[in-house]
């Protein structure tokens, strides 16, 4: 269904009359792609940070053990 929208835009947009709304469908398309390699880098660098919390909480964890001790 999305790929006939965008062809069907794309055919539309190479006529003369509409050569800016091709490099507005471009760019679009482009936008998109960029957004979700952003949205990837987010959610890879929470979880990194996630995981480092949790080491962190267990390495302190086991010192207070020691200092207990």
């Amino acid at each position: 269904m999305l790929a006939e929208i965008l062809k069907l835009a794309y055919d539309t947009a190479r006529s003369p009359e509409n050569e800016n709304l091709l490099s507005f469908c471009s760019l679009f398309i482009l936008c998109r792609r960029k957004e979700d390699a952003i949205k990837t880098k987010i959610s890879n660098a929470l979880l990194y940070m996630y995981n480092f919390f949790f080491v962190f909480l267990k390495f302190f964890v086991k010192s207070q053990h020691r200092l207990i001790a």
